[in-house]
């Protein structure tokens, strides 16, 4: 987003864009966590595995788990981008409406 597209925005606008941001850095942050939990017990096991082919399964299931976790966020980051852009055109509507309708 542009500063001029940023400062057509009101406090509120800008204050709900931020909480929706910080609500997306929990959700990952928590996200994250059990990943790294995750990730934590996969080096045990593997750490613990008898052989290479163990390993390698332990690896791709882990591979797996970080793809899904990847794919969730970039999920979250085009919806988010998607409601940003959606009231960025509400405001610009607005914004054209009201221009419309004050006389010169």
């Amino acid at each position: 987003m542009t500063d001029k597209e940023l400062h057509k925005l009101n406090r509120k606008e800008l204050l709900e864009i931020l909480l929706k941001q910080q609500q997306e850095i929990d959700h990952l942050k928590n996200e994250l966590e059990q990943a790294e939990k995750k990730l934590q017990e996969r080096k045990i096991i593997i750490e613990n595995a008898g052989s290479l082919a163990e390993a390698s399964i332990a690896m791709t299931n882990l591979l797996e788990e970080a793809q899904k976790a990847a794919d969730i966020y970039l999920h979250n980051i085009y919806a988010l981008g998607n409601e940003y852009m959606d009231a960025i055109d509400k405001k610009e509507k607005a914004d054209e409406q009201n221009r419309e309708v004050q006389p010169d």
